[in-house]
């Protein structure tokens, strides 16, 4: 008798592709794999992991169940069905703070000791609330405004590390579940970016204060995290060049020569083509001087921490490691 595999069980997508779908890197795909059997891709003749549509829904159920404040460990084993549960459980609580008439000015209170946690704790969903009905009613002035209670209430390194990653994830779910529009998307984004600009053009630091450029290299156009990058690197005492997305290597070689740089960090948000990526990290350090480092980050970096980089290239896990390696080199 013949069986037929039905499509969503067919093991055919790579890793990059089930990264590219989720949002999650591959290395924290093979991380639930290995340690939590949250999936079990097959392999190719060479070796490669292969996922299934089933597999790629699966791992975004458990992405949107971890933002219930669950953990992985506790939900991986759980059949989809389950995790359907504790999604639509979420959704239909009703979160504080997010009534319109608030907006974003008002979604926190309680003082600065609970604010502290709001990042990485679930006090961000209240902050996420406001965000995500400020961008709902295109309320420009309220979406910048939250982010600058988020900065006093929070501190700007935790609002830089965490809380503007969580807002852009909610925003981009919300996007794909059909709660918001591509105008929203668009317009959460421009206030993120003009309002990282501000704090990056607002740093004053001595004219002694080595150099770092920021951006991407070819095929990277999500750009919000080379910008963060930027101005991490100024809360660390650093003068911080933002130069842009989708950049050459030797641009980005030359721009780091024009301002005697020490360091150049570098963003990849998804995935792209390991081989050229490394081509073009390869092509940079050989354009700089020994002594300059190449810091790069984000989602699709991940992916390069046990591959074969070139000396001098140090894949970072997140802003705050930024800062202390950025310390460290400046005092080297």
């Amino acid at each position: 008798m013949v069986q037929t595999m039905v499509m969503s069980e067919v093991k055919e997508h790579p890793i990059a592709v089930a990264a590219r779908r989720t949002g999650l890197s591959a290395h924290t795909i093979r991380k639930w794999e290995e340690r939590y059997r949250a999936v079990a891709p097959e392999r190719s003749p060479g070796g490669h992991r292969l996922y299934s549509e089933g597999d790629i829904e699966r791992l975004q159920l458990l992405k949107r169940a971890l933002r219930t404040g669950r953990r992985i460990g506790d939900i991986a084993v759980l059949p989809d069905d389950r995790l359907r549960e504790f999604i639509r459980a979420d959704v239909a609580r009703p979160t504080a703070g997010a009534a319109g008439a608030a907006g974003a000015a008002g979604v926190v209170g309680g003082g600065a000791a609970r604010s502290r946690e709001a990042g990485t704790g679930p006090q961000a969903e209240e902050w996420i609330a406001g965000y995500l009905d400020a961008a709902r009613r295109m309320d420009e002035g309220a979406l910048r405004a939250l982010l600058d209670r988020a900065a006093v209430e929070l501190g700007q390194n935790l609002v830089v590390d965490s809380l503007i990653p969580d807002l852009m994830r909610a925003v981009g779910d919300a996007w794909q579940q059909g709660g918001l529009r591509v105008v929203h998307e668009h317009l959460t984004t421009t206030v993120v970016r003009s309002w990282l600009t501000r704090i990056l053009e607002a740093a004053v630091l001595p004219e002694s204060a080595p150099a770092a450029v920021a951006g991407t290299l070819p095929e990277q156009r999500h750009d919000l995290g080379a910008l963060a990058a930027a101005v991490a690197a100024a809360a660390s005492g650093w003068h911080a060049v933002y130069i842009g997305a989708d950049t050459p290597p030797e641009e980005m070689a030359a721009a780091a020569a024009s301002l005697g740089a020490r360091a150049v960090l570098l963003s990849f948000s998804y995935p792209g083509d390991q081989q050229r990526v490394l081509a073009d990290l390869t092509a940079l350090k050989s354009y700089l001087p020994n002594k300059v480092e190449i810091f790069i980050g984000g989602e699709g970096a991940q992916d390069l921490v046990d591959g074969p980089l070139p000396e001098g290239v140090t894949v970072i896990s997140d802003f705050a490691a930024l800062r202390q390696a950025l310390r460290a080199l400046s005092c080297g």
